[in-house]
This record gives structure tokens, sequence and C-alpha cells, in this order.
């Protein structure tokens, strides 16, 4: 019995269900995008979706260029604009949970018992800074640099990860170690508040966990409980 824990919403979304169907990648032509975004600006790109697939513009920031090129290369690809692919996503969103579940989860991929553990603001924000704390102590400073350095060889993605994007400033004498610590657990706590957002919306057992909870016995109750057969 696979169990899985942490990650991201987006991940079980697409564990339990699958995401929308969509072109591959086409090299050249997000090649040809990503010199474009480069040259003119995310906004020029942003424009260009615009007219192309307003709805789609409209939830994408003009300065999010991956999104954006991704967006327009679907639309290059299929002649067909993104947010009628995504459109499935709607209830998803919904502020309505019973109709939330009648359009998601009523047969996922597999059957699953899923768990939310409910932590206190104060516990959750504590709880990141003593974990940020204790990466900076454990080598985040040659880590994140070794990202900087390469930052010319590596994909886009790990240059907008939380965790290193924070510390370009300070590689590039824009900014102190201690500047560049506090902006990761500003981001980190906004991470954390999306990720929550996004979980309430699943069907789950919320477990609440107090700071000086044993959680060896709350393991074991949901064990007995929430995950029993």
């Amino acid at each position: 019995m696979p169990v899985l824990s942490g990650g991201t919403a987006f991940y079980y979304k697409a564990l339990l269900e699958g995401l929308f169907e969509g072109p591959g990648a086409d090299a050249a032509l997000r090649a040809g995008l990503e010199e474009r975004a480069a040259r003119d600006g995310p906004a020029a790109l942003h424009a260009e979706l615009a007219e192309k697939d307003p709805a789609a513009a409209a939830k994408i920031h003009p300065s999010d260029a991956r999104r954006l090129i991704r967006a327009l290369e679907v639309h290059a690809i299929t002649g067909r604009p993104i947010s009628e692919r995504q459109r499935e996503w709607a209830h998803f969103h919904s502020d309505d949970v019973e109709e939330r579940r009648r359009h998601f989860f009523a047969e996922p991929r597999y059957p699953f018992a899923m768990v939310r553990i409910v932590r206190g603001r104060d516990d959750t924000r504590s709880r990141v800074a003593e974990r940020i704390a204790r990466m900076a102590a454990s080598g985040l400073r040659d880590e994140a640099r070794r990202v900087w350095e390469n930052r010319d060889r590596i994909s886009r993605t790990p240059l907008q990860a939380v965790g290193y994007k924070e510390f370009f400033p300070y590689f590039s004498g824009k900014a102190t170690w201690e500047e560049a610590v506090e902006r990761l657990r500003l981001n980190t706590n906004r991470l954390v508040r999306s990720q929550d957002t996004w979980f309430r919306k699943f069907p789950a057992v919320e477990v609440p966990m107090s700071p000086d909870a044993d959680t060896e016995a709350v393991a074991d109750e949901v064990a007995a409980g929430a995950l029993a057969p």
C-alpha cells in the first residue's frame, strides 16, 4: 500500500484524477517564445495571449513568463485556447464543498484515504522559522550558491524554487545574508498558506495537531480511525 506524505496539492490532483489533456512541449517553438520574452519582456507575450485567449490572459500575471509561454505554445500547436482545456478545474475552485465533490474525486483512479494535519498559525510560523534555521546551518548557503553559479546551465524551474531564488540578490551583492533569510521565511509562509488553501479542497479527515502533541499517539489514532479499512 503506497503511503504519500507532503508534497503539493497539485501532485495529488494529478495522481488521483490526472490533469487536462494537452500537447507535449515543442522545443523550437518554446525556445522562440523564451527568446521573445527575454527580448521584449513578458508583457508583450501577455498582450498577444490577451488577443488569442482572453480567459487565460486574465488569470496569468503579465510577468509570469513561464505560464504565458505555455499558453501560447498550446494555442500554436492545437489552434485552440488553453483555457478551454482547463475548464475542468472550475468546480475544483468552488467554495461549495458539495459541488466540488460532485465533480471531483467521485471516480478517482485509485481508492484512497487522505488525512490533513491541521496546526495553528503561530505554531506553523514557528516551525517554518525553525526549519529555515536548520537549513541555514546545514549547507543551504553552499547549495544555493551552486544553483546561482550554474544558473545559465539549468532549467528555469529550480531557479524559481523557494529556497534558492531568495538568495540570488545576496550572491549578486544586492542583499545581506540576513535579508535573504528573512525573504525565505516570508515566501515560505506564503507558500504554506497557498498550499493550505488548496488542500482544504480535498475530501480529507482533518487531524488537529497541537505544538506539544505526541506525534506517535496521533499517528496511532489516525491509523486506527481515519485510515482503518
